[in-house]
């Protein structure tokens, strides 16, 4: 079977694209290890008590690197299909944002006790959320001619 040359080049830019958008996920991946890996060790420093924490991290870690690559998936979808320059600020803004809209979903469809904390509660903790799980992976996730170029 033959494929002319425009149908080639075609297959060769999609199949080029789900490469790169792959290369953004794991990327991205490898700070959603990173982050709560870090996170759990310092609060551990900080607390020796809580470092039991660290127990959880067989839990924590497939659900962290699973919204990594989710993180990942969104820029790369950005940065090749869509064709918006992703620089480093907006995929910070980007891994953070998707991941304390992800947090905020987890808060409404929870079940609790009936006890609600104040708003403030909330709030910080969305951001602390959001920096924590999103930054760094918004921030790793990047293609590959941005990291051989700078």
């Amino acid at each position: 079977m033959t494929f002319s040359v425009t149908e080639q080049r075609i297959h060769e830019r999609k199949r080029s694209s789900v490469v790169e958008i792959w290369s953004f996920m794991w990327r991205a991946a490898v700070g959603g290890v990173i982050a709560p890996l870090g996170f759990l060790l310092f609060a551990a420093y900080r607390r020796p008590n809580d470092g039991l924490a660290l127990i959880y991290l067989p839990v924590i870690l497939p659900i962290t690197i699973l919204i990594a690559m989710g993180i990942g998936l969104i820029i790369g979808l950005l940065d090749r299909v869509v064709g918006i320059n992703m620089g480093w600020l907006r995929r910070l803004l980007t891994g953070s944002g998707f991941a304390i809209c992800l947090w905020i979903l987890y808060l409404f469809v929870r079940q609790d006790d009936g006890s609600r904390p104040s708003l403030w509660n909330y709030a910080f903790s969305s951001v602390l959320i959001g920096l924590v799980l999103g930054a760094l992976p918004g921030l790793m996730a990047r293609a590959p001619k941005q990291l051989r170029h700078g």
